[in-house]
């Protein structure tokens, strides 16, 4: 894990430079509006969340699946803090998407944080 977050750290300035471009603006824009429609967000660590469980009434990820160490013992304990019949949505990457592929060749090129995915 300190690997993951120390990658993050390293990548941060540049990870962050994205979104000033148009692309990267427009789809801030679009991800916050469609968060600021739908709930307050709460951060955190997704394997150790501050929460008692069953106390959420809906969960959205953005971009975090591909970076958890285990992300089934993850998802199970993010599971236990929701509510019975309650949505869980999670925005992943796909690799085989241009987004995914692009993410991929990052990897091999450029700061080592999208090796994590």
């Amino acid at each position: 894990m300190k690997d993951i977050i120390g990658s993050f750290n390293r990548s941060a300035a540049t990870y962050e430079d994205w979104y000033k471009t148009p692309l990267g603006e427009y789809v801030f824009r679009t991800e916050l509006k469609g968060l600021e429609a739908l709930l307050p967000t709460l951060l955190g660590v997704a394997e150790k969340l501050p929460l008692k469980p069953r106390t959420l009434s809906f969960m959205y990820l953005v971009t975090v699946i591909e970076f958890l160490v285990d992300p089934l013992e993850a998802l199970s304990s993010l599971k236990s803090l929701l509510e019975p019949r309650t949505p869980l949505v999670a925005l992943a990457i796909n690799r085989e998407s241009s987004w995914g592929q692009a993410y991929l060749e990052s990897s091999k090129i450029e700061e080592p944080l999208f090796r994590y995915v």
